[in-house]
């Protein structure tokens, strides 16, 4: 294996937990402040994340906290590169690697680039009307969001596949205690994702979907973040098992 896969995985295994801490965190703090100051939409106790990072002080956690997010992950998909994709392609599942990292590099762009480029503060008015035109910012918003789901589908999937099918030693040793809640996350999103997109409020105005696609959206998010988490577990167990066999 080469020097800088033993480095990443002896000195750096703790990024991808670091990374889903500082995203849970930031939506921790953001809810909190977007109730404390009196932001929430009226009528909605938990709308979608974008929502909440419409006016200051919540704005600048929400732009700071997923920027420094979205920088985690794409270091853990770093990490991934040098070593889980080297184990994927001699294993012969070129795809899996491919549709993961490309997933990877999505997922950590969205993440960071939807957290600094926020919807608009208007942006409840114009969906009231249902006549107003959006701005290019609430545009690109929703675009780098859907970014960051595209890029945790393909990631989660590709890697539930190799989870489940790979029979590269290396990687059964290192996925044995995180694959079966790999392949659960994957399967929860399946349900979790097309309802929040559903009921988003760009597709629906009633306060009660409001709140539904907000539940959603939080269930959804949470498990990317614990999906991504769990390469804490695998990169150190690949770490140790390069130093037994060493």
């Amino acid at each position: 294996m080469a020097p800088d896969s033993r480095y990443f995985m002896h000195c750096c295994w703790a990024i991808p937990a670091m990374g889903a801490l500082c995203g849970s965190l930031t939506m921790a703090s953001v809810y909190y402040l977007t109730a404390t100051s009196g932001h929430l939409p009226q009528g909605s106790s938990t709308p979608p994340l974008s929502f909440m990072g419409l006016r200051d002080p919540e704005r600048r956690v929400y732009q700071v906290g997923f920027a420094l997010t979205g920088l985690l992950l794409a270091q853990s998909v770093r990490i991934w590169r040098a070593t889980i994709w080297p184990l994927l392609r001699s294993a012969g599942f070129e795809q899996c690697a491919y549709y993961g990292f490309l997933g990877g590099c999505l997922a950590a762009a969205g993440a960071a680039l939807q957290g600094i480029v926020t919807l608009e503060a208007d942006i409840l008015e114009k969906i009231s009307s249902q006549t107003a035109e959006l701005s290019i910012q609430s545009k690109l918003h929703q675009a780098f969001a859907l970014f960051f789901f595209i890029g945790c589908t393909m990631h989660c999937f590709a890697m539930t596949v190799a989870a489940i099918s790979c029979t590269e030693p290396q990687l059964v040793h290192a996925l044995c205690w995180s694959k079966w809640l790999k392949v659960g996350i994957s399967a929860l999103t399946v349900v979790a994702a097309p309802i929040a997109e559903k009921l988003h409020p760009t597709r629906q105005t009633n306060e009660q979907s409001f709140d539904v696609a907000g539940l959603t959206q939080y269930l959804t998010v949470g498990l990317y973040v614990f999906f991504f988490a769990l390469y804490s577990v695998d990169f150190y167990r690949l770490g140790r098992a390069k130093d037994a066999h060493d």
